[in-house]
């Protein structure tokens, strides 16, 4: 809170900053009278011949600062599912938009089986610019705490943005039975591992052609619904578990600072919104408040007990509160998945839940670094 504002005044400039005020981010969906989000702007408005409402997340109890994509400099590496992948190809694009364009590359990354399985053929990427570098690496839950390979995995994945800022997304993979069991090995794994993996017991760094080997299973596949999701509280444990041991591994001086973002909210018409087989035929439906607040204790809340007993690291690691906003927009998910299925887990390019995203992504990459990533 600015120096100059008085105790309890509500003036906006004097509210806390929204990644770090105690309370959930909980606010209002404005509509925007130009109909295209800031990241699209003015791209997108004059390629709609009957423009759809757009709307802008208004906060209720905070301020979120107008994003400064200047800001943006150093190494910044993208670890997640696809959620997070397809919000590194819209930064991309708001970049190129904004005449600040990366050169891509190809990547290399460490191979876990079904963790790093790739079903959305987006290989991992090094984008480069002067002052600028963004990484992609696909991740979609993370190894048990427990496995002697974790760490060196992690640590692996990790290293390119050494000193610089990891942003991590995982969560709805966690509902699946698909996951590994605690050993890397299995008959999915990748054929393309070295000589070397034998002293690290885990498969080593292989090329995007190679790592499509490994057998993705896709969110809407029919072995990912072939038997019962596991237990909330298996999930949870899980899912603690493996945030405490990355916010710790983010206390080791040569490893990056982390900026989780929290899992976003499916709109499956489901009990509480989760993907089921039966779901992905129906269109995408609004969350009751019941239904809310399961899928936020199943995923975000253990999510943020793993961080927040990680270790005394806390000025290294930083939490983006992406849920509770987008609950209300069941209706900007992506367009239908294929044939008769609907996907109610990814956001539309240029929709206000993208933008808010990208907003929170781009304020908390300042705050965390103090306005750079070194």
């Amino acid at each position: 809170m600015p120096s100059a504002c008085p105790p309890h005044s509500s003036s906006p400039h004097c509210l806390p900053s929204c990644l770090t005020a105690p309370a959930p981010l909980l606010g209002e969906w404005l509509p925007l009278p130009t109909h295209c989000a800031a990241h699209c702007s003015p791209h997108c408005a004059p390629h709609r011949a009957t423009p759809s409402p757009t709307f802008a997340f208004s906060p209720s109890h905070c301020r979120l600062a107008p994003p400064r994509l200047a800001s943006l400099r150093g190494t910044v590496l993208f670890a997640g599912d696809s959620l997070l992948r397809y919000q590194f190809d819209e930064l991309l694009a708001w970049l190129r938009r904004a005449g600040a364009p990366l050169a891509c590359v190809a990547a290399r990354q460490p191979l876990w089986p079904r963790l790093t399985a790739d079903a959305y053929a987006r290989p991992p990427l090094d984008c480069r610019r002067r002052g600028l570098t963004l990484m992609a690496r696909r991740i979609n839950a993370l190894p048990p705490r427990a496995h002697n390979a974790t760490l060196p995995f992690l640590r692996a994945l990790l290293a390119p943005a050494r000193h610089g800022v990891a942003v991590v997304a995982v969560g709805a993979w966690y509902d699946r039975p698909s996951l590994p069991s605690p050993s890397p090995y299995s008959s999915s794994s990748s054929s393309s591992s070295s000589s070397s993996s034998s002293s690290s017991s885990f498969p080593s760094s292989s090329s995007p052609a190679s790592s499509s080997s490994s057998s993705p299973s896709s969110p809407s596949s029919s072995s990912s619904s072939s038997s019962s999701p596991p237990s909330s509280s298996a999930t949870a444990r899980r899912l603690a578990s493996a945030a405490r041991t990355l916010a710790r591994l983010a206390c080791e001086p040569s490893s990056p600072r982390l900026l989780f973002r929290e899992p976003t909210p499916q709109h499956f018409s489901s009990r509480d919104g989760r993907y089921t087989a039966a779901a992905a035929s129906l269109p995408c439906a609004p969350l009751s408040a019941a239904a809310a607040a399961a899928a936020h204790a199943r995923l975000v809340a253990p999510l943020r007990r793993g961080l927040r007993r990680g270790g005394g690291c806390g000025r290294r690691v930083r939490l983006l509160p992406a849920f509770w906003p987008l609950v209300a927009r069941h209706d900007e998910h992506a367009a239908a998945a294929g044939g008769n299925r609907s996907d109610c887990t990814h956001w539309k390019a240029c929709s206000g839940a993208m933008a808010l995203q990208l907003r929170l992504l781009v304020l908390g990459l300042r705050e965390l670094s103090g306005g750079a990533v070194t």
